[in-house]
């Protein structure tokens, strides 16, 4: 059981070439903790290293954002637009709420 949960979260056998690409797989990934989040995707990536996750960073193939209860993720820049368009309409009737009850 632990094995076959290792094999699908990619953590073994990992096919995945690019950041990006598992990033893409997973939707988002949980990035609070920065060094976690880099390790969290590196060891999903054949044969990477930190820097090859940062290099996705520089290149804004993965992007580090607050999108999902304020929480900060990684997700693909392919992604990106799509997340937002789903998400946002929520976002902002939540903020509506927040800002007419505190600006008052």
């Amino acid at each position: 059981m632990l094995m076959q949960r290792l094999l699908n979260q990619h953590i073994l056998g990992s096919q995945f070439e690019k950041p990006d690409d598992v990033v893409r797989w997973m939707t988002a990934v949980q990035a609070q903790d920065f060094l976690s989040s880099l390790w969290a995707i590196g060891i999903r990536v054949k044969n990477s290293c930190e820097t090859d996750i940062e290099d996705a960073i520089a290149d804004k193939s993965i992007v580090r954002t607050w999108l999902f209860r304020g929480t900060l993720h990684f997700v693909s820049s392919h992604d990106i637009r799509w997340i937002l368009d789903l998400i946002s309409p929520r976002v902002i009737a939540g903020n509506t709420k927040f800002l007419e009850k505190n600006l008052q």
